[in-house]
C-alpha cells in the first residue's frame, strides 16, 4: 500500500487551486489537487511539503486533515487530503500542464478529476461551508 498526500488551499475569492496533469502523465488530462505520494522514511506532513515545493515552488503550512480514503486502481493507495496555507511564493506549474483557481461547485460538477479525488467532493464542499465560503 502506497500514501499519497494532497492539499487543498483556498484563495481570498474561496476558490481552491487545482493543476492539470500533463498529456504525457498516467491519468492524462485531469484535474486534481496538488500532492504525491509519500516518501520511504518521510512523514505526511514533510511529503506534501516536498511536492508542493517541487510541483509548484511555493512553501506551505500544512493544517489539519481534510478527509482520507483508501481505494484500490493499480494497487492499494491511503489518500489524505490536507488544508494548506501558502506561505511564500506564487504557484507555477512546474510538473503540470497549467493550475488554476476554481470555485469548489463549479469544479466538481464541470472539470474531469482525477478518480481518486471524488471521494472528497462531499468533504470538499462541507470544508467551504463551514469557513462561509
Amino acid at each position: 500500500m502506497i500514501t499519497v498526500v494532497c492539499g487543498l488551499a483556498v484563495d481570498a475569492q474561496g476558490r481552491m487551486l487545482m493543476a492539470l496533469r500533463r498529456a504525457s502523465d498516467r491519468r492524462p488530462n485531469v484535474w486534481e489537487l496538488p500532492g504525491g505520494k509519500v516518501e520511504p522514511g518521510e512523514n505526511e506532513r514533510r511529503a506534501l511539503e516536498r511536492e508542493w515545493k517541487e510541483e509548484l515552488g511555493v512553501w506551505i503550512s500544512v493544517r489539519d486533515v481534510i478527509s482520507t480514503v483508501s481505494l484500490t486502481f493499480e494497487r492499494r493507495a491511503h489518500i489524505i487530503l490536507f488544508g494548506v496555507e501558502i506561505e511564500h511564493g506564487d504557484p507555477q506549474p512546474l510538473a503540470s500542464q497549467r493550475i488554476s483557481w476554481f470555485e469548489p461547485a463549479f469544479a466538481i460538477q464541470n472539470l474531469p478529476i482525477v478518480p481518486s479525488h471524488a471521494a472528497f467532493h462531499g468533504d470538499i464542499i462541507t470544508h467551504f461551508a463551514e469557513r462561509g465560503l
